[in-house]
C-alpha cells in the first residue's frame, strides 16, 4: 500500500469508528488502526485527525475532561461526501485485491451495462483544475440543439448523477452557474489563470435540496410522499434524501416528508415507482404528476 492509499485507509477507519461509537478514546483509535495491520505512532494518529479537520472539513472534537473524541456533525458540512468517498475507496480496494488474487474475480461481478466510460479522462483533468482553482475551456455538445459551442468556466464541483459525471462551475464572463456533462465535453484546456472560490457555499446550497441536477429558480418546499409499507422498507434503509423523515406509519402506508426542490428529476423518480408511491404535498406538484400519468395513458390508448 502506497503512502496516499495508506492515509486514506487510516482516516476511513477512524471515521467508521467514530460513526459506529460516536465517542471513542485515543487508545480505541490506536487499537483500531493496529488491528488493520497499521503500525502507527501517537503523532501519526494526531496527524490523521488533523487531515480530517483541515483537508476534509470534519470537525473532530476532543473533550479534554474525558479525553473522548467525537464528530461535530453540525460543523462538518462535507461529512456525507466524505462517507461516500470512503465507500467508493473501500469498494475499489477490495475489488483490486480480488483481481490480484483471482483471475476469475470479474466473473463474480455484474456492473450496470449502460454506464458510459468515455468521460473518464476528462474526470481527472477537471478534478485537477478544481483543486488548483484554474479556469478551464472546452467544446460542449448540446444534444437538444445539435450544436457545439466553446465554453469557459470557473470549475467548482464534480457531481455524479445517473452514472454520468458533471462539472459545475460559473461562466467566466458572468456569475451564472452552469452544469456540463463530461460525456459532452471535448478538447479541454486548463488555463494558467486562477480564480478565488468565493461562490463555494452558493453552489453547495444549490445542490443540497434537490435530486439530480436541475435547480432552476425554484425553492425547496415541503414534499410528502406516501409509500406502500413494502416499498417503504427500502427507503428506511436507503433514504431518498438526507432530509427524509417519517411523518406517519400504519399497515396501509408510510408517509415520508422531504425538503426538496420539485424538479423534473424528482418527477421522473416518482413516476418510476408507479403505484407504489403517491404525492400528498404540495397539491400543485401532485397535480403535475397526475397530468403526466394521464399523458402516458393516452399514449397507450392510440
Amino acid at each position: 500500500m502506497n503512502k496516499e492509499r495508506g492515509v486514506i485507509k487510516a482516516i476511513s477507519l477512524i471515521i467508521e469508528l467514530l460513526q459506529r461509537k460516536e465517542e471513542v478514546r485515543f487508545q480505541d483509535i490506536e487499537k483500531c488502526l493496529r488491528g488493520a495491520g497499521m503500525e502507527v505512532q501517537k503523532r501519526t494518529i494526531e496527524r490523521y485527525i488533523e487531515y480530517l479537520r483541515n483537508d476534509f472539513g470534519v470537525d473532530i472534537h476532543c473533550d479534554r475532561r474525558t479525553n473522548l473524541y467525537s464528530i461535530d456533525k453540525e460543523s462538518s458540512p462535507d461529512m456525507n461526501r466524505l462517507l461516500r468517498f470512503i465507500q467508493l475507496f473501500n469498494s475499489s480496494e477490495w475489488m483490486m485485491n480480488s483481481l490480484k488474487n483471482s483471475g476469475k474475480a470479474l466473473s463474480c461481478l455484474a456492473f450496470e451495462s449502460n454506464v458510459a466510460y468515455d468521460w473518464s479522462s476528462n474526470l481527472e483533468t477537471i478534478y485537477s483544475a478544481i483543486l488548483q482553482s484554474k479556469i478551464i475551456a472546452f467544446d460542449h455538445e448540446n444534444y437538444e440543439k445539435n450544436t457545439i459551442s466553446k465554453r469557459t468556466i470557473k470549475p467548482y464541483l464534480l457531481k455524479e448523477y445517473d452514472h454520468i459525471w458533471y462539472v459545475v462551475g460559473i461562466l467566466a464572463d458572468s456569475d451564472k452557474v452552469r452544469t456540463f456533462g463530461l460525456d459532452r465535453i471535448n478538447n479541454i484546456e486548463i488555463s494558467d489563470q486562477t480564480f478565488k472560490k468565493i461562490e463555494q457555499n452558493r453552489i453547495d446550497k444549490l445542490f443540497y435540496n434537490l435530486i439530480g441536477l436541475v435547480y432552476d429558480k425554484d425553492k425547496p418546499t415541503n414534499i410528502r410522499l406516501s409509500f406502500t409499507p413494502r416499498e417503504a422498507k427500502y427507503f428506511k434503509k436507503t433514504p431518498l434524501h438526507p432530509t427524509q423523515e417519517i411523518v406517519s406509519e400504519n399497515e396501509k402506508e408510510v408517509v415520508f416528508k422531504y425538503w426538496l426542490i420539485p424538479n423534473r428529476e424528482l418527477q421522473r423518480l416518482i413516476l418510476g415507482y408507479g403505484a407504489q408511491v403517491k404525492v400528498l404535498k404540495p397539491e400543485w406538484f401532485a397535480k403535475q404528476i397526475e397530468e403526466q400519468i394521464k399523458e402516458m395513458l393516452e399514449l397507450y390508448k392510440k
